[in-house]
Order: C-alpha cells, then sequence, then structure tokens
C-alpha cells in the first residue's frame, strides 16, 4: 500500500496541475472542445509517465516519448489547424487593445480537430511537468511550465479563467512548495507527504478566503486600476489603443451632471465614478427602482443628439411615459381584489446639475414638469405583471378599452403614435446601418417580421449575454459605425455601449426605441422610510421602447458583470425588464430570497449588501471566523511537531526490526540524510563498512554490529544537533525530521 502511495500522489500532481492549466486557458478563451476525450487522455498519458518513471526513473520517460512523438506525427495536420485557430483567436484578442497583427485570419476549424490540438498540448504538458515533479522535484519548474499558459488570460482583462482553475493551480504551487519542506528528497518520501502538503495548502487558501472573502473588498476596482496603469504605459510607448475618452458621465468642474444634450458613444472610453452624493431618495417600500432621467432621439453613427424632452411637448411625452401607469390604475380600479400596490418616492437633487432634467420612478400618473423644483413627491404602481397582459386583460374585461376610445379618455393618442413611428423621430437610422443590422440580427434568429414584443425581448436576451462587460472600454474609431464596430469587432462596453446597440438594431427592425439614462435606486428593508443618499456610481443607461396604444416601457439590456469589474444595475437580467428576473415589462418587487445569489453589484456601482435576513445563510460570522482561522493556524504549526513525532516513531520501528541488513541499511540512509549538516564530521570506516556489508553482501548482520552501529547512529545525530541552531536546527529536527 506504502509503495502505491508515492506514484498515486506524483499522478495527483501532474494531472490536476495538466487540467487546471490547459482548463484555465480554455475556459478564458472560451474554447469548444470535447472535454471527455481529452481530460480521459490527459489522465492516461499522467499514469503512463508516473507508472514509467516508477519502474525506469528518467529513462521512463524516454519510453513514454515515442508513442508521443508516434501520436504527434499521425495527427499532424489536425494539430497544426488546431494551433493555428487557437493563434488566430487569441491574436484577436490582443489586437483589441495592443497593435499585434492578427495571425492566420482564413483558418477554418472543426471542434474535433481543436480538441486534438488541445490533448496533444496536454500530453506534451505532462511530459514536462513529469520532469519537474518527479525528477526534478521543483515548485518553480512547475512554475515555469505552466505560468505561460496561463499568463495569456491575465493579460487582458477581457478574458478570465474559470476560478477553479486558477486556484487549483495555486493549491498546487503551494502544494509544491510544501512538499520541499515536508519530505526527504526521494521518490517515496515526496509521495508520501504529497497529501499532508495539499492539505496544508487547501487550509492556507480557505483561511485566506475566510479572513477577505470575496465581496468584502472591491478586487475588481483594484485589478482594474492595475489593468488602466498598464494600458496607459502601452500607449505612451505607442503600442497600445486608446481607452481614455472624454468619459461618462461627464464631471462640469467640480459638479456633476449627464450631458443631455450630447452623449457621445464612441468616444466615451472609461466609465466616469467620482463618488460625488447626487440625489437623496425616500420610498415607503424595499426594491430596486429605476429613475428615468432624459431620453435621446437622434443618434448619427458615433453620438446621441436631440433631447427628447425638448422636442417633445411635455404633455405630449408624458401621454406616452404616463399611459402605462393608467392602464395599471383601471386594472386595479376594476380588479380591486388584485389592486396593484402603490408606492411612495420623494426624490431630492443634492449635488446633480443637469439641465432640465426631472428624475421620476416609472409607472407613476404624477406630472412633475422640468421646470418645477425639488424635491418632488410621487406615487406609482409596483407593478409585478407585464403592461402588455395588463392591458389584454382589460380589453377582454372591458368593451369600452379599445384603441379607438383612447382619445376620449386620455388625449390624441392617434397623434402620439403616428410622431413616434415616423422614421425621422424614433426609428430613425442610417440605410446602410440598418441593413447591416437587419443581416445580424438575421443571423442570430432575430426576424424583422415577428411583432414588438417579441423583437425586443429577443434584442434584449442577445445583448445581455453578449460581448464582455468592462468599465474602461477603447476608443471606437470615429470614422467606424459605432453599431456594426461594437458587435463585430470591439464587444465590449458597459450599460452606455450596450443600451446604444440595442436601440439602433431595434429601430433596424422596425421597433420605436431611444436611449435613456437615469439611476438606479436599491432600497433595502431597513431603508424604508429613512434617506438614501444617491452617487453618480448609480448612474446607469437603457433602452425605452414605444408601444402602439400603450406607450413607453424600460427593458434592461447590458449584461451582468462577470470577472472583475462592477455589475449592471440589476439583481437579475431577466427578458424585457429592468428590475426583474421574470420577464415582465418593468418589475420592481423584490424577491429577497434571490438576491443574495446575484450581488456582484451593478454597472452603476451597486454593491448589493446582504439582508439580514440572508447574512447567515451566505456570511460566516466573525466568531466563526475566528475559530476556523484559529483551528488552520493550530494544524500549521502542530504540523512540524506531528511530523517530527511521526519520523521518530517510524526510525524506532526501523531500528527494532527482525532482520538486521534491514535495519543498518535504514539506520545508514539516517545517517547520511545527517551527513549533510555535519558541518565537516565524518563517518568513521568501520560504520561504512557494516553498512555496505549489509547493503552489498550475503553476511548477516550480528546483533553486537547492529546495536555498535545505531549506537553511532544516535550519537552522531547528538552531534548534528549541537553543532546546529536557530533555524537550522529546527529545519533539521521539525521539518526534515532527523
Amino acid at each position: 500500500m506504502k509503495k502505491l502511495l508515492a506514484p498515486f500522489g506524483s499522478f495527483i500532481l501532474i494531472f490536476a496541475s495538466v487540467v487546471c492549466t490547459i482548463g484555465a486557458v480554455i475556459s478564458a478563451f472560451d474554447f469548444q472542445i470535447y472535454w471527455l476525450v481529452t481530460v480521459s487522455v490527459w489522465a492516461i498519458a499522467a499514469l503512463a509517465a508516473v507508472t514509467f518513471f516508477n519502474f525506469w526513473r528518467g529513462k521512463g520517460l524516454l519510453f513514454l516519448l515515442i508513442p508521443v512523438l508516434i501520436a504527434i506525427f499521425f495527427m499532424l495536420s489536425e494539430i497544426i489547424v488546431g494551433a493555428k485557430w487557437s493563434t488566430f483567436y487569441i491574436t484577436t484578442e490582443f489586437n483589441r487593445w495592443l497593435f499585434v497583427p492578427v495571425l492566420f485570419e482564413d483558418i477554418q476549424i472543426y471542434d474535433s480537430e481543436l480538441t486534438i490540438f488541445f490533448t496533444v498540448l496536454g500530453v506534451v504538458l505532462t511530459f514536462l511537468l513529469s520532469i519537474a515533479i518527479c525528477l526534478r522535484q521543483s515548485a518553480l519548474l512547475t512554475l515555469l511550465f505552466t505560468a505561460p499558459f496561463v499568463s495569456l488570460t491575465f493579460i487582458i482583462i477581457f478574458n478570465h479563467s474559470a476560478p477553479g482553475f486558477l486556484m487549483g493551480l495555486l493549491a498546487i504551487y503551494l502544494t509544491m512548495i510544501l512538499i520541499g519542506g515536508l519530505s526527504p528528497d526521494s521518490f517515496a518520501g515526496r509521495g508520501n507527504s504529497v497529501f499532508l502538503a495539499l492539505l496544508l495548502a487547501v487550509l492556507l487558501l480557505l483561511t485566506t478566503f475566510v479572513i477577505a472573502p470575496p465581496g468584502d473588498h472591491d478586487r475588481g476596482e483594484f485589478i482594474r486600476r492595475i489593468d488602466n496603469q498598464i494600458r496607459s504605459a502601452a500607449s505612451r510607448a505607442g503600442i497600445a489603443r486608446i481607452r481614455t475618452g472624454i468619459g461618462w458621465p461627464v464631471l462640469h468642474g467640480d459638479a456633476w451632471g449627464f450631458d443631455t444634450d450630447s452623449v457621445s458613444i464612441s468616444s466615451a472610453g472609461t466609465r466616469n465614478i467620482y463618488d460625488i452624493s447626487v440625489l437623496e431618495v425616500t420610498v415607503s417600500e424595499p426594491g430596486i427602482f429605476y429613475l428615468r432621467g432624459y431620453s435621446m432621439q437622434y443618434f448619427d453613427g458615433n453620438t446621441w443628439t436631440i433631447n427628447c424632452d425638448d422636442v417633445l411637448d411635455f404633455n405630449t411625452d408624458f401621454l406616452g411615459r404616463g399611459f402605462p401607469a393608467f392602464i395599471a390604475h383601471l386594472y386595479s380600479t376594476h380588479n380591486p381584489e388584485r389592486a396593484i400596490e402603490t408606492v411612495h418616492m420623494t426624490i431630492s437633487i443634492t449635488g446633480d446639475v443637469s439641465r432640465n432634467v426631472t428624475y421620476e420612478p416609472y409607472f407613476t400618473l404624477d406630472q412633475v414638469p422640468p421646470s418645477f423644483p425639488p424635491p418632488n413627491a410621487f406615487e406609482f404602481f409596483h407593478v409585478q405583471d407585464s403592461i402588455l397582459q395588463l392591458r389584454h386583460n382589460l380589453m377582454q374585461d372591458l368593451h369600452f378599452f379599445r384603441p379607438d376610445n383612447f382619445n376620449h379618455y386620455f388625449g390624441e393618442f392617434d397623434t402620439l403614435n403616428d410622431l413616434i413611428n415616423s422614421p425621422d423621430t424614433y426609428l430613425q437610422i442610417e440605410d446602410s446601418s440598418a441593413e447591416a443590422l437587419r443581416q445580424f440580427a438575421y443571423n442570430i434568429g432575430i426576424s424583422e417580421n415577428s411583432s414588438r414584443e417579441v423583437i425586443a425581448n429577443q434584442v434584449a436576451s442577445f445583448m445581455t449575454g453578449f460581448g464582455r462587460y468592462t468599465l474602461s472600454p477603447f476608443i471606437i474609431p470615429i470614422e467606424e459605425d459605432f453599431v456594426m464596430y461594437f458587435l463585430e469587432t470591439s464587444q465590449h462596453g458597459f450599460c452606455i455601449h450596450y443600451a446604444t446597440a440595442a436601440t439602433m438594431m431595434m429601430r433596424a427592425l422596425g421597433v420605436p426605441a431611444r436611449f435613456t439614462s437615469g439611476f438606479v435606486v436599491t432600497a433595502r428593508p431597513d431603508d424604508v422610510g429613512e434617506p438614501i443618499d444617491i452617487t453618480d456610481r448609480y448612474a446607469h443607461a437603457w433602452v425605452e421602447v414605444f408601444f402602439d396604444d400603450v406607450g413607453w416601457l424600460p427593458i434592461e439590456v447590458t449584461p451582468p458583470a462577470t470577472g472583475f469589474g462592477l455589475g449592471d444595475g440589476r439583481p437579475g437580467t431577466g427578458i424585457g425588464t429592468v428590475a426583474s428576473p421574470g420577464g415582465a415589462w418593468y418589475y420592481d418587487e423584490p424577491d429577497f430570497g434571490w438576491w443574495p445569489d446575484h450581488e456582484q453589484g451593478n454597472e452603476s456601482g451597486l454593491a448589493l449588501e446582504l439582508y439580514e435576513q440572508g447574512a447567515s445563510a451566505t456570511r460566516v460570522s466573525p466568531l466563526m471566523q475566528v475559530v476556523l482561522v484559529g483551528i488552520v493556524l493550530l494544524l500549521v504549526i502542530s504540523a512540524p511537531f506531528v511530523h517530527r513525532v511521526v519520523a521518530k516513531r517510524t526510525r524506532a520501528k526501523h531500528f527494532s526490526s527482525d532482520d538486521t541488513n534491514l535495519c543498518v541499511v535504514f539506520a545508514w540512509r539516517y545517517l547520511e540524510k545527517l551527513k549533510r549538516f555535519s558541518l565537516g564530521y565524518n563517518i568513521p570506516e568501520n560504520i561504512e563498512d557494516i553498512a555496505m556489508k549489509a547493503k552489498y553482501s550475503q553476511h548477516r548482520i550480528s546483533e553486537e554490529e547492529r546495536l555498535a552501529f545505531l549506537a553511532f547512529a544516535d550519537g552522531f545525530a547528538e552531534v548534528v544537533h549541537a553543532s546546529n541552531s536557530g533555524f537550522k536546527l529546527f529545519t533539521i529536527k521539525y521539518v526534515r525530521g532527523l
């Protein structure tokens, strides 16, 4: 059993190293391979490497090299294709921020060819790691063989490996370092101590996680600052694309405000966050609420211009914004048993200097013109179902609720429908862009012949899963059409980029839409009735879609943040919703049971805190943290002492063996290890003669010879211990176990 322990420990290290290293690259760039086949071959290769090494040491690895070379020869064409395509994809990713050439642009590949390439790459890495782990027993070599692969995923921040692979590699590195101190320089000793070292490595990582859990500090912001410094240096050196732009939103001197006349998308660059207090909100119910600020009408391919509130008469525009609230009101009036709950909100301006902006929640009948001084009070409906469904129910229940009766009950809706559906207003788009977007939509399965609701939901669904979310995207070249460049080339940005692309795609498919900005407010149960300070960190952008005889409905299109960076302003990523995981057009009733699962934060900086009722299930209490840390420290501190006790008992067992020859051989190995620290003390020839006789002759060592040999070994150990001191003595006794 003990003989199997050593090779099994080496197998675990080699196999886990290959899986974590190649897996980190595959997961970062989302390569599509047949995992079962690949991992199975890696496991067989690791098992063969350990087996061959165990029997023939270094020669065994040479034997293994022969079938590897044969396999490479017979699958050379597939390997070359896979290597070329991987190079093409990685250089394409690098080209998004560095001026590096994109290689092998015309390459085509099948999943099987990519699988063969990564499988063979893993086998070659297995061979190299066998040298590092089995032959050299070197943590440094292990790092050198694996780090170049993983470094590909750190240089560009838009590609992140699955955390499990990176944590696995870190555990392997720590294990290799710990093995060097816990075990002797022998294959058997290394294998026997791998499990103790691995346990200590995992405990150390667990301690780090307990002391500094991911939710307790903004690691994304820290890494983003480092990333920006690297990119700034590359820009100054002339090898990187430009990231710094005019920013969004813009700081006006020492004051903060939206630019309601022009929103530059292509040249926005990095998302600006100053943590300036801009609003103070008081609300009567907990939830996540979107506060509409302003909307933009005209997009020239790079910049939004024409503020809708400046062009449309206030009453006309409010007809489109307020009619969904009228539907909710009418539904509640005629269905008192299912009446929609109302929420009261007061909004005060504290630091926002945006021009002609009145922030208001959705589904309110309170008309507050921009000229009306704050604070402004609103009552709005807490809609939990789709407004389109409520309208459908009303049309079934109330015969008078028909489009031809709207003018009588709520003004000139026909005029509004005609105005909104004009190609010069909210269907405005350049012909070339429209054609390209229709073709792009067709390629992803969105038909312009579908209903507005279907198209809007499909576009939102696509956008929330598209590209890479980042608060520091590159500037789009001014000569490029932003939307197509964003969809086909850059494929990364934050809310204004996603909202713009979604708006123009909907327009190209015949759906009136407009770019809208404002704030996302998170009210926790403890915040109800209390002033909530809203900073510029909570600014956000989304899309409003117009439905004839219904009005403007908001829809969220920004994906949730993944990896580093902040989230998107929502606890969920539902289709056709600004605050719901359920798919309803505007739903702001919080379900506190699922909020902790989406606490990545948001695009506007919302770091959703854990609620009291869910904290015990997701956070470790301070007392438990102290206990866990104490346990880990106790294990780490006691490990050397336990190791010494085990080593002494093992020596005592071998020294008392009935086989005197084996006893002397073991004692000789003990003396050889001690000799390294003997500071010039030599072993007498008569003692060495006894050892050679026990190892190589047929002579049976007598009891007297054994006792003399063991007595010398004990005395030699005392001399070595006495001639060393401090850390070196600690290493000899407790780390080396001598």
